[in-house]
């Protein structure tokens, strides 16, 4: 494989972020043992590895520092690293978020024609996309609306580059772009890159959905041919079964993969919580309401509008 692999990670010895960019490596190394992994952290990151995570070490061909300035938060430094990492690596490369795991050999990447590629957010257009109106708000920090979105939204788990002027030029925008945001107080990068996309004449390719499965809306179309699943672990709630606070506790303690997460590796696709179902439509549409909140962090206030409903159920009935 001659496309580089390449993780950006910003941890603390008090979280969990090293230990699943660890997990993710690991398989990414199972099923490209030649490959060029490259990990991509700042300077407190690479205390936290030398301390708690040597053995990380010997799966990724090198780790490279960047200098991020210090005054910056957590959440503020990981994103900065995602938005400079072009002037980081050198060559093409393929980016991957740490909640995920790699199932199989990438070097089909190598042929890729196009400079810089993703997969569609939540593996939809953005005309039927469940979260469209949260979207339409974080574009206006940007100062974007749906329509220059051209019906994509694309997802930054998962990111092909090319080392091509296109692609620098876009990184420079990214950046710009994100400071931007951050200074207004919302240091998240999508939007941001979907507008450094459209000043740049919209050269981001549209992947297929096998290279970044997000196991949250829409992905049973792409599931069966999965190359990356990406589960999705800052979410809180994942139904697979590797965002578990004690298999991270596990690796950090240990320094290395145990044998239960090298045996999921061995067979990803099926390491899914014993406890879920496939909802679709109007099911969809009900997780997003305020109700399905209250249930899910006011569940006293919720059985009592279950009550009721209850009552109004039975007398129809």
């Amino acid at each position: 494989m001659n496309t580089k692999i390449v993780y950006c990670t910003v941890s603390g010895s008090e979280d969990m972020y090293l230990a699943q960019a660890f997990i993710s490596i690991y398989s990414a190394r199972r099923y490209n043992p030649s490959a060029t992994i490259v990990l991509l952290v700042d300077k407190p990151t690479s205390d936290v590895i030398e301390k708690h995570f040597r053995n990380l070490k010997g799966y990724v061909t090198n780790v490279i520092v960047a200098n991020v300035p210090e005054h910056l938060n957590k959440m503020e430094r990981s994103r900065y690293l995602k938005t400079t990492m072009r002037e980081h690596v050198d060559g093409d490369f393929l980016y991957i978020d740490a909640d995920t795991i790699v199932t199989c050999n990438l070097s089909e990447i190598d042929y890729a024609d196009f400079d810089m590629g993703s997969v569609l957010d939540r593996h939809a257009r953005i005309s039927v996309h469940v979260l469209s109106r949260k979207i339409s708000n974080d574009l206006k920090k940007v100062n974007m609306s749906l329509k220059d979105l051209k019906d994509k939204y694309f997802n930054g788990g998962v990111l092909f580059v090319k080392d091509t002027p296109n692609t620098h030029e876009l990184f420079d925008k990214w950046h710009t772009i994100w400071e931007e945001t951050r200074h207004k107080g919302k240091p998240i990068d999508q939007p941001p890159l979907a507008r450094a996309n459209m000043e740049c004449g919209y050269i981001i390719h549209e992947m297929d959905g096998e290279w970044n499965c997000q196991l949250s809306d829409n992905f049973l179309n792409c599931f069966h041919d999965a190359k990356i699943l990406h589960y999705f672990a800052s979410n809180n709630e994942s139904p697979y079964n590797m965002y578990e606070n004690d298999l991270y506790i596990e690796v950090m303690n240990k320094d290395e993969i145990p044998q239960n997460i090298k045996d999921a590796i061995e067979n990803p696709k099926s390491f899914f919580k014993p406890k879920h179902r496939v909802i679709y439509n109007d099911d969809i549409d009900f997780t997003i309401t305020n109700i399905h909140t209250i249930f899910k962090y006011h569940r006293w206030l919720f059985n009592m509008f279950e009550y009721v409903a209850k009552v109004i159920v039975r007398k129809r009935l």
